[in-house]
This record gives structure tokens, sequence and C-alpha cells, in this order.
């Protein structure tokens, strides 16, 4: 049996303090409350002329990134500052109105290749 002196079971609490102060700050950092970039690019044969990002938690998309007259042809990358959290719902219009929609996607942890 091993007993636990006071002054030993205050560093213990003292060390587990740090660490949940710690972890909450991993959390914090993880659950993407902080300024991000999101690259997207277009492994396919056809343009994207729209990208929408939203919350998942939300039941509207954003504005269209790309703005009025930009695209993403072929082959090229996109990169886009992200404020919001990791978890994110894309939806990516292809040129013939062809729609992708990636659902709680990581955007801290990945970037969204995608094609059509």
């Amino acid at each position: 049996m091993h007993r636990t002196t006071g002054s030993t079971h205050a560093a213990r609490l003292g060390r587990f303090a740090s660490l949940s102060v710690l972890l909450l700050a991993a959390t914090t950092a993880s659950t993407g409350q902080h300024e991000h970039m999101l690259k997207i690019m277009n492994s396919g044969e056809h343009t994207i002329i729209e990208a929408h990002i939203s919350g998942v938690d939300r039941d509207t998309w954003g504005p269209d990134l790309l703005g009025d007259d930009a695209t993403i042809a072929p082959g090229e990358t996109e990169q886009f500052t992200i404020r919001e959290g990791c978890a994110e719902d894309i939806k990516l219009i292809f040129k013939h109105s062809i729609v992708r929609v990636s659902r709680n996607f990581d955007t801290c942890t990945y970037d969204l290749r995608s094609s059509y």
C-alpha cells in the first residue's frame, strides 16, 4: 500500500492543475478558435466557379470565397483565411452547375482536394 502525504498530495494536485490548463489550451487550439489557412485544390478537369463555407451548425452558406470573377482552374490551388472554427461544411460549384459538398470538414488539419 502506498501512502500519500499532504505535501505529496498537494504536489500531485498542482501537476494535475497544470496539466488541465495545458489540455484546455490544446483543446482551444484544436477546435479552431483562431485564424488559419485552408487550401482548396482542383484536381479535376472542370473549373470551380464558386466556393462557400459554413459552420456545421448553420443552415445557410457563407458568401462565395472566390468573389465575382475568380475561379479555380483544373490543376490550380487557392488559399483562404478561415476565421471561424475547424469543423466546416464546404460547398464547391463547378462549371455546368455541378455541386460537391464536404460536410464537417476539419479545415485546421486538412486541405481540400476536389475534382469533377
